[in-house]
């Protein structure tokens, strides 16, 4: 995600390795849905590689399932741009709630913000603060225009598909990146730029380059966020499976190697987002709550749901990338729900809740509830040898 004067970074990479809600009321189907215009669009929307992107996002975002406080995966807005016609012209797609609310042939689109995605937000009553973000649709006023006949305030913007990429990107992956990113315009900047919602009122972008760095220091610092990872993995395949034991051990290795790889770091500084200096702990504390989280809004939502498999999850969590704080931040949000029964909303409330990064932290928020995670399994155990004694 990105953020005014932060370099716009670009962070495919990590979703391919593997609202308050918009307030604009929906678009009736009235007349034909396709505004087709004359323009050849139909033969680009049954492409196979479009068809099979639609399909995923809209078995994903039909579900009522709840991500966050006063936003279920159904409420994000996504446009789709299935290729240029014959005449040059772009073949777009509005969706909602897993449906296809409006088509349009564009002469313009907006600027994109990586090769994967773009943005359009038009907050209401936001900030003064100036963005590159709020720039994307500056010169598309035929697309501005489209939203706002849409009564769209923000949606994410992404093509179908990417021929000149080297490999191919699977449709499931594309889902959970537009996800992924609906999650970023509909709470985190909704919150930075209007100060609406539920998101913890401390959290602000530090030097994401900076954060990387401390992953990759020297050999055994990479040794150790490797084997962080792999522990925090294990944690929740333990969990999955109901192996109190392996997960009590799993999650102890997982905190050992991070408060050594901590202690191995703490000459490092890094530039937080207020331009103050702080350490590894606490730069990776706020990327894990600004990515992770959104991560944990994707994929875990889409477990949930049943449109990414057990497969599909802990193949993100063993993914091999510099930015490892979308891993570790959903891994520890996960785990932490897991540990509770399943109950993400208390957990969510305490971290936003906190009064600062220190105690809000999803680190800090993972050890106290495997604590009582512990109290609770050696509670049940004594219970169950008073019975049978």
């Amino acid at each position: 995600m990105l953020k005014t004067n932060i370099q716009i970074v670009l962070i495919l990479l990590s979703a391919l390795i593997l609202m308050s809600s918009n307030k604009g009321k929906k678009t009736s189907k009235s007349t034909s849905i396709r505004e087709i215009n004359n323009c050849d669009c139909d033969s680009l929307w049954a492409k196979k590689v479009t068809k099979d992107f639609v399909s995923a996002l809209q078995q994903t975002t039909k579900s009522d399932y709840s991500i966050w406080k006063d936003y279920k995966i159904k409420d994000g807005y996504y446009v789709l741009n299935a290729g240029k016609s014959k005449d040059s012209i772009h073949c777009l797609g509005l969706f909602n709630n897993g449906e296809a609310i409006s088509y349009k042939c564009s002469k313009d689109v907006p600027k994109m913000l990586t090769p994967l995605y773009s943005y359009y937000l038009n907050y209401i009553n936001r900030n003064e603060e100036q963005s590159p973000l709020f720039e994307t649709y500056k010169e598309a006023p035929e697309f501005s225009t489209w939203m706002r006949k849409n009564s769209v305030q923000s949606a994410v913007y992404m093509p179908t598909s990417f021929p000149k990429f080297p490999f191919k990107i699977p449709a499931k992956t594309k889902a959970q990146l537009a996800v992924h990113e609906a999650f970023h315009i509909e709470v985190t900047l909704r919150y930075w730029f209007t100060k609406k919602g539920f998101w913890p009122k401390w959290e602000i972008q530090p030097d994401r380059a900076a954060v990387q760095s401390c992953y990759l220091e020297n050999e055994s610092i990479i040794k150790l966020i490797d084997d962080e990872q792999e522990f925090l993995a294990l944690t929740i395949e333990a969990l999955l499976d109901k192996n109190h034991k392996k997960v009590l051990e799993n999650a102890n290795q997982f905190i050992s190697r991070r408060e050594q790889r901590y202690k191995n770091l703490a000459h490092k500084k890094i530039k937080l987002g207020d331009d103050t200096l702080g350490d590894c702990r606490i730069g990776e504390a706020y990327m894990e709550i600004e990515e992770g989280i959104a991560d944990y809004g994707s994929w875990v939502a889409m477990y949930n749901i049943g449109t990414a498999s057990r497969q599909d999850l802990l193949k993100r969590y063993r993914a091999k990338q510099k930015d490892r704080f979308y891993l570790t931040g959903c891994m520890l949000l996960h785990a932490s729900a897991l540990m509770a029964n399943g109950n993400d909303k208390p957990i969510i409330s305490k971290m936003v809740n906190a009064p600062s990064v220190e105690t809000g932290n999803l680190f800090t928020i993972f050890k106290d509830q495997l604590k009582e995670y512990h109290t609770s399994i050696m509670d049940s155990e004594k219970n169950n040898s008073k019975i049978r004694n």
